[in-house]
């Protein structure tokens, strides 16, 4: 999945509610998606709108101009005052897809709307560093946010991103992200065993992440492959992680 992650530091315009979610209303998604040539697909939250843990946010984060411009005028900001944001992303590297070019248009669609959106672009080693860092550290180069693509495949991946815990160096919640019914609901996954408990509860999780809008959410990667033809059995799942255990060449 591709996203922006925002930070929550002092001085951040992310911590308004409003800034966030008007920047996730900014973007072009199907503007993306063509520019991919298909093998991306728009994302209105952590995970895809047919999967079990999506739940029923309140909101749809389709692109809405209007919507982003309103939000952001509530939250004090307009063509004289426009919203100061930084973004990391890197030249090229796992999972970025064409990182340089979808954060062109998405610096277009946010500065349309109202945001003064400047990119710094890193080598790949250098994001995972700057990712890493804590808040204060000069490996994050002061930005307000960093274009970082990141895995969904299970209930751990969601602590490690999201949870309050997991703050760095100790994990991954790059942003400093922390919601209380968020990490309960985490943490309550951790000691069910119930499957339909289980999805419930991030059903739930997963409404929390889209009304908050820790992040930018933007597209899922639609993990194309090429196989040669002698490859058979292998019906490759949507995701970074593939099992080949049933793999039979012809």
């Amino acid at each position: 999945m591709i996203r922006f992650l925002f930070s929550f530091n002092e001085g951040s315009p992310f911590l308004d509610k409003r800034v966030r979610q008007a920047a996730n209303y900014a973007i072009d998604r199907e503007g993306l998606a063509y520019l991919m040539n298909g093998t991306v697909r728009p994302a209105s939250g952590y995970v895809p709108p047919e999967d079990a843990w999506y739940g029923s946010p309140t909101q749809d984060y389709k692109y809405d101009p209007d919507r982003a411009r309103e939000l952001l005028a509530e939250a004090g900001y307009g063509p004289d005052n426009k919203v100061p944001m930084k973004v990391l992303t890197s030249s090229s590297g796992s999972g970025q897809l064409l990182p340089v070019q979808m954060n062109q248009l998405m610096q277009q669609n946010l500065n349309e709307v109202g945001f003064a959106c400047e990119i710094e672009v890193l080598e790949w080693g250098q994001l995972i560093n700057a990712f890493r860092a804590e808040k204060d550290s000069p490996a994050r180069e002061g930005a307000d946010a960093i274009n970082m693509s990141l895995s969904f495949p299970g209930p751990a991946e969601w602590q490690r991103w999201f949870h309050g815990s997991n703050l760095p160096p100790v994990g991954s919640n790059w942003g400093y992200w922390q919601n209380e019914e968020f990490d309960a609901l985490i943490d309550q996954v951790g000691v069910t065993f119930d499957p339909e408990e289980v999805d419930a509860l991030l059903a739930r999780a997963h409404e929390v992440l889209v009304e908050e809008a820790p992040w930018l959410f933007v597209v899922h990667d639609m993990n194309p492959r090429a196989l040669a033809p002698n490859v058979e059995d292998f019906d490759p799942a949507q995701s970074w992680y593939q099992d080949f255990t049933g793999i039979r060449m012809g």
